[in-house]
């Protein structure tokens, strides 16, 4: 059985190959994907596979953000311009949580940086 890791990083490059035909995932591929992952993983296995989709999110974000400053200019990253967008969102439904897709304007950032906070920083630091 793959793991949760694998199976985000096929849904991107799945994604990948239909964004370079001009099509993206359906509300049904999106429905379908969603049932598959809750019915082969559990919540801590959605857990995890949600703290690697943030990983690589934020370390797309701060890639984005030091180009910016090092060119001085305003840095216009958002989550749909994350390769991981769509799979985090279905993680994150399937978890119950808000969704990147549902944030409103520029809520997106607090919210990822709370999840940050939450799942990604050790508490013990």
């Amino acid at each position: 059985m793959k793991t949760i890791q694998e199976l985000c990083v096929n849904v991107v490059v799945v994604e990948n190959e239909k964004k370079a035909h001009g099509k993206v995932y359906s509300t049904e591929e999106k429905k379908a994907l969603s049932t598959t992952f809750k019915l082969l993983f559990t919540k801590d296995e959605l857990r995890e596979g949600f703290k690697f989709c943030l990983e690589q999110m934020n370390n797309a974000w701060d890639l984005s953000y030091d180009g910016a400053v090092a060119f001085g200019e305003k840095c216009t990253w958002t989550p749909k311009d994350s390769v991981h967008y769509t799979v985090t969102n279905i993680i994150m439904y399937c978890l119950g949580m808000k969704t990147f897709k549902e944030c409103q304007d520029n809520e997106w950032f607090e919210y990822m940086m709370t999840l940050i906070e939450e799942y990604m920083i050790p508490q013990n630091w």
